[in-house]
C-alpha cells in the first residue's frame, strides 16, 4: 500500500492552481487532438504551450521556511520554450473562453440562489398582504407599562421549638 503525502496549499500556490484550472481542464479534456484535427504534431504544441502557461503561472510559489525537503518542484512534463507564439495564443484564447463559460455559469448560479433565498424571504399573493399587516399592527400596538413593584418583605417567625437567640430551645 503506497504512501500518499498530504497536500497543504499557501496563498500563492492557491492562486496557481486556480490560474491553472482551465488548462489544466484542457489538457486532460483531450481537447487538443480535437482542435488540431490529424495533425498531432500541432497537438503536441498546444499541450507544449498549456504546460508552459502552468509553469510560468507556478513560479509565484514560494516554499514556506521549514518546508524545504518537500520544496522539490516536479515537473510532469518536459517544457518546450520554443513553442510557436501561434499555439500559445490559440490555448490562451482556449482558455479565456472557457474561464469567461465558467464565470458565466457562476454568476447564473449566484442569480438563482439568491432569487430562491428572496421568494422564501420575499412570499408572494395574498400572504404578502397579511404579513405586512401583522407587522404593521404589531409595530403601531403598545403594550402598557406597569409600574414597578416592590417585592413584599418576607417575614419569618421562628419554628416552634427554636428560639429567637442562639439556637434551639432545650424545651
Amino acid at each position: 500500500m503506497g504512501r500518499g503525502r498530504a497536500q497543504f496549499h499557501t496563498p500563492e500556490s492557491c492562486q496557481a492552481k486556480s490560474e491553472n484550472h482551465e488548462l489544466y481542464g484542457l489538457t486532460r479534456s483531450g481537447k487538443f487532438k480535437a482542435l488540431a484535427g490529424k495533425d498531432e504534431d500541432l497537438a503536441k504544441q498546444y499541450k507544449q504551450a498549456a504546460d508552459l502557461l502552468q509553469s510560468e503561472r507556478n513560479k509565484i510559489i514560494r516554499i514556506p521556511p521549514g518546508q524545504e525537503q518537500f520544496g522539490e518542484r516536479v515537473i510532469r512534463a518536459e517544457l518546450n520554450p520554443g513553442v510557436s507564439r501561434e499555439a500559445v495564443e490559440v490555448v490562451q484564447g482556449k482558455e479565456a473562453g472557457l474561464k469567461a463559460k465558467h464565470a458565466a455559469e457562476a454568476a447564473a448560479r449566484a442569480q438563482s440562489q439568491a432569487q430562491e433565498a428572496r421568494s422564501v424571504l420575499d412570499m408572494d399573493g395574498p400572504a404578502r398582504g397579511e404579513r405586512r399587516e401583522l407587522r404593521n399592527r404589531l409595530a403601531t400596538k403598545t403594550v402598557p407599562q406597569q409600574g414597578r413593584q416592590e417585592p413584599a418583605a418576607v417575614r419569618t417567625e421562628p419554628l416552634q421549638g427554636q428560639s429567637r437567640g442562639r439556637g434551639p430551645s432545650l424545651t
